[in-house]
Formats: C-alpha cells, structure tokens, sequence
C-alpha cells in the first residue's frame, strides 16, 4: 500500500484556515520578499506564498498560528513534515505543538539559518492517532526586526518521508561512483554523486 497524504497545504491559494493570519497582524500570508531586509525568504520554496511572523514593531512577542482540526481517526501513524526558513540576526523561536501552544514543542528552532529554506521531515505524530488534532506554530519574536520567520508546504502522511536507499516509497533515483569518468576529480580524489526524486 502506497503513502497516504492525510492532509497537505501549501498556502498558494489562500492562508489554507490557519488561525490568526491576518496583513497587519504577527502572522500573515506573503509570496516574495517581506518586508524587512536582511531577513525573511525571497518568495516561497516553489515561488509561492507561504506563512510568516512579521518581526517589525513586534520584538519579543509571542503569537501562534494554528492548522485546521486534522482528522487522524482512521490511521494508526502520522509524521509531520514541512519547509521553514528563519533568517536574520536577531532571530527569535519557531515551535510547533500538538492542539495547545502550553504543550511541550515537538520541533523547535532558534537560529539565525541564513537565507535559505530548510526541511522538516518526519515528526512523528503517531501518540495522537485515532484523534482529531490542531497543530500549532508558535512565534516569539526576537530583540529586533531581522526576526521573520517562515513556513511552507505543510503536510502530513500516514508513513514517514525516507532519505536513501530503503525510500521505495518516496524516492526513486541513481548511483554513480565516477568510473565513467564523468565525475573524476584528479587521480586521488573522486566525488560520488546520488540522483533522488523525492515525493514532495
């Protein structure tokens, strides 16, 4: 049985019903730049919209953004997975908690990544199966406005996203070790390269 997408958003149409967006509130919907420089992403992964906590006039706050109820009734597992990025000098704390922001943070981050998106993979959700759940980012801004921080492309499945080999489900691709010559260095050093194609 293949990979099961049990919920998935990307925010490209609309904010998706997360909670507590709004264009002049903490949280807010942007595709591009934000409005600060120094800090924030260039636009979203695939040049999209994404979700962000806007730093400006907002240093040291607290705020969250929750998803809609997400039905896990019927399934026995459930990992979480998604882009973020948290670029800036004075970078606040990006969590993400299960139905209550008061709850202990499942993912957690605090540093200045530079300007670049990451990936979440693989959160495992599983304890909460046979229930429905609200999954929550919480914000707390940083000292000063180089503190955006961002998600994208939220989504969680039924069985975990793998990285390798073992990704049957996942991932398919190639090996080349260099004997072609294609990715010879010099007669010491040789790279090895591997092609994945990856469900997103």
């Amino acid at each position: 049985m293949g990979q099961i997408t049990i919920y998935s958003e990307d925010f490209n149409t609309d904010d998706g019903s997360w909670s507590g967006i709004a264009t002049s509130g903490i949280w807010r919907r942007d595709s591009g730049n934000t409005p600060s420089g120094d800090t924030g992403p260039v636009s979203g992964v695939s040049d999209g919209s994404y979700l962000y906590a806007e730093a400006s006039s907002n240093f040291n706050l607290i705020d969250t953004t929750g998803s809609p109820s997400i039905n896990l009734t019927s399934y026995s597992n459930a990992y979480v997975t998604f882009d973020y990025h948290m670029y800036g000098a004075d970078m606040g704390t990006l969590s993400l908690h299960v139905n209550n922001s008061s709850n202990p943070a499942i993912w957690t981050n605090n540093s200045d990544l530079g300007d670049e998106w990451f990936t979440a993979r693989n959160i495992d959700i599983s304890s909460y199966a046979g229930q429905s759940v609200v999954l929550i980012f919480k914000s707390v801004i940083g000292s000063d406005y180089k503190s955006d921080m961002c998600f994208d492309n939220f989504v969680v499945r039924d069985t975990p996203v793998m990285i390798g080999s073992t990704a049957y489900d996942a991932c398919s691709g190639s090996f080349n070790d260099g004997s072609d010559g294609s990715n010879y260095i010099n007669h010491t050093d040789w790279e090895y390269s591997i092609s994945l194609e990856c469900a997103s």
